[in-house]
């Protein structure tokens, strides 16, 4: 078998190869393959670099950046150009500054080192894009601290640049709604680059709420631009409406009329941040509906006098709370027509009758009125028709109607009569004439037989006990006047006092007759006591006042008979 032998020029290049590629791998490089930077702007390429173990880095050593086909920039230059080695290079540090990019910078470039042994990297050669849209992904500022702020409470946010090389300074600008009253610039420097910060104070209100707030930086003709949504919170407000009644409802009225019957919605809508609590209730509290929304609606289906009332809507959230109420009044036709009745007696009585063909009886020659109301809105013309037994009448158009001129018996029909221009209600009731012997014979009530009855029981008592007592005297007097006697009556008669005249033929004092005093010298007795005489046709009576007589000494005890005469007094 024969054995073929490789040249022995073959053979050294191949060990050549092999020794190259264990060279090749122990010379790294770290950076980004892809740099894309703003045109006119900055960018700094941050670059490491190794040699193979063994080898040391001379401080004189090189490094050289290029493009395919130019030098660009080299570190051992003094000369300063838009490119710059910025790291150290006898460190592995091979970092490069590029300023004010040109769109003819774009390409690929790649490093090289020049010391005792010489080497270009290609194993990673970056692509520097510059272009003249700005990098968003990487190169954007932004704001900070992006959060909710309250109403009325002092903010401050920050605009940030993105780091670039040191000594270029953008300038911000702000712009937005809010009221600005301070801003300042500060910068946080690097290694050959800087960070550069605009600070802003400001208050925001209720109305920034959900706006733009845009920082711009610039750097020289370039800017980039960011902007935020502000998130203010406040406490609620709100407006209440009613559709089709807009112009109605104003901040300083809130109060609407309606038509009975009606459907209508109340709007309640709020306006607040974070989204508030809202309830429509009663004003006395009584809650009717709640949500955690913008708006609230109060829907009111066929509405009645029950809905004639007013309502509070209530907002409220983390940061304050807030109300409304709006007045509803009803229109709507008369209802609940009533006729009230005022008589001339001594109580003045009022008798209201709600009911359907009332009837009354009145006493004749009793003064009559009739008051006719109603409950409506707008309030009702009323009016009284008369219904008697011929024909019907209009009478009055008055709520008071005076009822003259109804005889005793007669019947009429009086109808009140209540209208409005979305309807009418009536109501009657029939009055009725009685005479006053009729209106007495009416059986007395409870309450008055308490009051008439005991009277009444003690007036009869006390005439029945008149009444025997009178009877028994009369039956003594004329038992007396059948003796026969002409003896001094056995009592005496009171100079106060006067006879009654009996008259001839009878024995009984039943008839008057006047008496006078007999002249002082013919109507004296022994002593001087006046008698009093009483001048009848045939027989006449005396009547002495023992009383003025002298005591004489008692006589001896005699039986004496007297006939007892009745006398009158009189004052002399």
């Amino acid at each position: 078998m024969k054995r073929m032998l490789m040249p022995p020029s073959h053979a050294l290049i191949t060990i050549f190869l092999v020794l190259l590629k264990d060279i090749n791998c122990e010379y790294t490089i770290n950076m980004q393959k892809h740099v894309t930077v703003q045109k006119g702007l900055c960018v700094h390429i941050p670059c490491h670099f190794t040699v193979p173990k063994g080898e040391i880095l001379s401080p004189t050593a090189t490094g050289i950046w290029s493009t395919y086909r130019t030098k660009l920039v080299s570190s051992a230059d003094s000369k300063k150009t838009r490119f710059t080695l910025t790291g150290e290079v006898s460190k592995g540090d091979c970092s490069l500054l590029i300023n004010e990019a040109k769109l003819e910078d774009t390409g690929t470039y790649k490093f090289r080192l020049e010391d005792t042994l010489s080497y270009t990297y290609n194993s990673i050669q970056p692509n520097i894009k510059v272009t003249d849209l700005w990098n968003i992904s990487k190169k954007e500022p932004y704001i900070s601290p992006n959060r909710s702020m309250a109403a009325g409470e002092e903010v401050m946010l920050t605009c940030t640049a993105p780091e670039w090389c040191t000594g270029i300074a953008p300038v911000f600008t702000w712009k937005g709604s809010i009221r600005i009253t301070e801003t300042r610039t500060n910068a946080l420097l690097h290694p050959y680059t800087s960070t550069y910060m605009s600070n802003i104070t400001f208050t925001p209100s209720q109305q920034d709420h959900n706006t733009s707030l845009i920082c711009t930086v610039t750097y020289g003709q370039v800017s980039a631009i960011t902007s935020i949504i502000l998130d203010v919170e406040y406490p609620p407000s709100m407006n209440i409406t009613m559709p089709g009644y807009e112009r109605l409802l104003t901040q300083e009225n809130k109060s609407v009329t309606v038509i009975e019957g009606e459907s209508l919605n109340i709007w309640c809508t709020v306006t607040s941040n974070p989204m508030a609590n809202v309830t429509w209730s009663t004003e006395d509290g009584l809650i009717l509906s709640t949500t955690i929304n913008k708006s609230l609606t109060l829907a009111l289906r066929n509405i009645s006098l029950s809905n004639a009332a007013t309502y509070r809507c209530l907002a409220w959230n983390s940061h304050g709370n807030t109300n409304d109420s709006i007045t509803l009044s009803l229109e709507y036709p008369p209802k609940e027509a009533t006729i009230c009745i005022y008589k001339s007696n001594p109580d003045g009585l009022l008798d209201c009758y709600f009911e359907e063909n009332s009837f009354e009886e009145v006493e004749e020659g009793t003064s009559l009125s009739l008051l006719c109301t109603a409950k409506s809105n707008p309030t009702s013309n009323v009016s009284w028709i008369r219904h008697g037994q011929t024909n019907i009448q209009n009478i009055s158009a008055k709520q008071l109607l005076n009822v003259t001129q109804m005889g005793v018996g007669s019947t009429e029909v009086y109808i009140c009569w209540a209208e409005n221009k979305y309807g009418q209600a009536n109501r009657s009731i029939t009055i009725k004439v009685t005479s006053a012997t009729k209106q007495q014979q009416k059986p007395p009530g409870i309450m008055s037989a308490l009051f008439v009855v005991p009277p009444l029981v003690i007036v009869l008592l006390l005439i029945s006990a008149f009444i025997m007592i009178r009877n028994k005297r009369r039956k003594q007097l004329l038992h007396n006047d059948k003796k026969q006697t002409t003896s001094t009556p056995v009592n005496d008669c009171d100079a106060h006092k006067t006879y009654e005249e009996i008259p001839q033929g009878s024995s009984s004092p039943t008839d008057n007759t006047d008496l006078e005093i007999a002249p002082k010298d013919e109507n004296l007795s022994e002593d001087g006591a006046p008698i009093y005489i009483n001048y009848g046709e045939d027989l006449q009576y005396a009547c002495i006042h023992f009383s003025h007589l002298k005591p004489n000494d008692s006589p001896e005890k005699e039986e004496v008979e007297y006939s007892e005469i009745q006398c009158k007094s009189q004052i002399l």
